[in-house]
């Protein structure tokens, strides 16, 4: 993932294996992990491309766009109105109807920790947020009102449901 912005008189672009961004403007979010790929505009415009796709989407202020290469859904909406630059800069994570794995591995990457027993709740769908400020206060924001407990043995975190 990645944040780009500044003053390009001439452009540049950045690639991924699973989509390509030029830059039209100066500051814009690039997501591109496993079959995800999402692109966030935030100033100017923003040319974006996929293999989903037979052609480039241009970007404005405001828009993003998202893409799925293992359910081949392809998204394009406008960010939330108050956004300036991505919340993961501010260690911030927001997630609307994500699936729950993609939530426990960003937990992970965010706080170097390992979960076991993950797969008996990868069919689950998590909306909600946490920040990275405190690991425990974000594992009770993801985990609690999933019905989900965990206990921390040696360097794994064990995932169960509340009894």
């Amino acid at each position: 993932e990645g944040y780009f912005y500044g003053n390009h008189q001439k452009g540049f672009g950045e690639k991924t294996s699973i989509g390509e961004v030029k830059v039209l403007g100066t500051q814009f979010n690039v997501y591109s992990r496993n079959t995800k790929y999402r692109v966030e505009c935030y100033q100017g415009k923003i040319q974006v491309g996929t293999s989903l796709l037979n052609k480039h989407e241009i970007l404005e202020v405001g828009e993003c766009f998202s893409a799925d290469m293992q359910s081949k859904k392809v998204r394009r909406e406008l960010l939330y109105s108050q956004i300036t630059e991505p919340r993961w800069t501010s260690g911030e994570f927001y997630f609307e109807k994500a699936r729950f794995e993609d939530v426990l591995n960003e937990l992970e990457r965010q706080f170097n920790i390992k979960f076991a027993r993950k797969d008996s709740f990868k069919n689950l769908s998590y909306t909600g947020y946490f920040n990275t400020k405190d690991v425990n206060v974000a594992l009770k924001m993801t985990l609690s009102p999933l019905g989900i407990s965990y206990k921390t043995s040696r360097n794994e975190i064990i995932l169960t449901e509340k009894e």
